[in-house]
């Protein structure tokens, strides 16, 4: 499928889906991994007298993981490639 030759709306919006997908996974994964090297970084860190600095970034770093894991990897990037709605209950919350 060339990308300039499209003229049906439902091949522009399957490569919206696909592109759009594809990026956020990419983003997601790329996120996964600062945070894994911010780990091993950190592991070596003395906190000393910055122990809230210490504390405050071990918890943002679990919260982000958290984050991408729960919400980016298993959710929103699912929704994103396939294009339908979720819905509990017969009520759409997202899509």
């Amino acid at each position: 499928m060339n990308i300039n030759n499209i003229t049906n709306p439902t091949d522009l919006f399957l490569t919206v889906r696909i592109v759009g997908g594809s990026i956020s996974s990419i983003l997601s994964i790329l996120s996964l991994f600062a945070n894994i090297l911010l780990i091993l970084a950190l592991r070596k860190f003395n906190p000393g007298d910055c122990f809230a600095f210490y504390l405050i970034n071990w918890q943002l770093i679990v919260a982000d993981i958290a984050n991408q894991i729960f919400f980016q990897l298993l959710l929103a990037i699912p929704i994103m490639f396939t294009g339908n709605a979720v819905s509990l209950g017969g009520e759409k919350y997202l899509g």
